[in-house]
């Protein structure tokens, strides 16, 4: 008897039409077109990523980027002049949300929406960061390609693995903890 009052009840809301359930497949509000570079997203968030400018040794900045809750980028590394590094970008939910062009309040319906829409594809383009940098015969020197090291577990316990952009910014990809 109790079986039978629990299924008509399912029946019934699944056929009552005054029941509204979001669907997950509409964003919670019109997406709002992100920046196409890191260029551009620290520009458009300058005002949440902590710029140091001062010299910093290659071996400190995982540390220092450890006690950043924001984006922080170093502008002077010591043992690589002319590049940057950017880290902490999507640390708290937060700068997740502002990456995403969303509210921290909409942001997983908004992560959800947007990860069952089909990959964007390349856009064939003459020129850009990646080519702002050219070498040609003689001035090519193996020796000076921006991958600064290999996997190596850094002294606070992570691993990581760090490569320099052209354009003189530096990715640091962590293992996770």
């Amino acid at each position: 008897m109790q079986y039978a009052a629990c299924r008509r009840q399912a029946r019934f809301s699944l056929h009552n039409h005054s029941l509204r359930v979001p669907s997950p497949y509409f964003p919670p509000h019109p997406l709002k077109r992100l920046e196409g570079s890191l260029r551009a997203y620290l520009q458009a968030h300058a005002d949440l990523v902590l710029t140091i400018t001062k010299p910093v040794l290659l071996d400190q900045i995982g540390a220092l980027s450890a006690q950043s809750d924001n984006p922080i980028l170093f502008e002077n590394i010591v043992e690589k002049p002319g590049f940057r590094l950017c880290d902490i970008l999507v640390k708290h939910r937060r700068s997740q949300a502002r990456a995403l062009g969303t509210s921290p309040e909409d942001f997983l319906k908004t992560l959800a929406f947007r990860l069952r829409r089909p990959p964007r594809g390349f856009k064939d383009v003459q020129t850009g960061p990646v080519k702002e940098v050219i070498r040609k015969g003689a001035e090519v020197d193996w020796s000076t390609l921006p991958v600064s090291t290999g996997i190596v577990r850094r002294p606070w316990g992570v691993r990581d693995f760090r490569v320099l952009a052209p354009d003189g910014y530096y990715f640091r990809f962590t293992e996770g903890q």
